[in-house]
């Protein structure tokens, strides 16, 4: 469970904000110091007033993808005695489910968390704004 209660990368968190998920915006003086961002760079003067977002952990992103009708699915494979990971995304609509795609990583040294990170942006070019 660790992993997926890991925070997403800030750049993952913009790219899922300019696509229109739902990203929990603090309040005026409700920064609970967990991993955020501001919607402007911090050089910007009038950073400190520009809307501060929470960067979503990995378990908060696959719900999101979810919510709008995708699983991922990541296995791993033996690889000339290491482990490679191997992912699928599978996309549910009214018609049915179907696997869209599958890809092997092909990298024995890649860690699940770069699988998981690698799998959640490739999903998000099938998913419609």
């Amino acid at each position: 469970m660790k992993n997926y209660n890991s925070y997403i990368t800030e750049e993952l968190a913009k790219h899922l904000l300019n696509m229109g998920f739902p990203l929990s915006k603090y309040g005026i003086n409700s920064y609970d110091g967990k991993p955020s961002f501001f919607t402007v760079d911090e050089n910007d003067p009038n950073w400190e007033s520009s809307d501060r977002y929470k960067i979503p952990t990995y378990a908060e992103v696959l719900d999101m993808l979810l919510e709008k009708g995708f699983i991922i699915s990541i296995t791993p494979k033996e690889f000339v005695n290491d482990l490679e990971y191997q992912f699928e995304i599978y996309q549910f609509t009214d018609a049915g489910s179907k696997l869209i795609l599958c890809v092997g990583i092909g990298n024995p040294n890649i860690s699940f968390m770069d699988a998981l990170h690698e799998a959640i942006k490739t999903t998000l070019a099938f998913v419609q704004k």
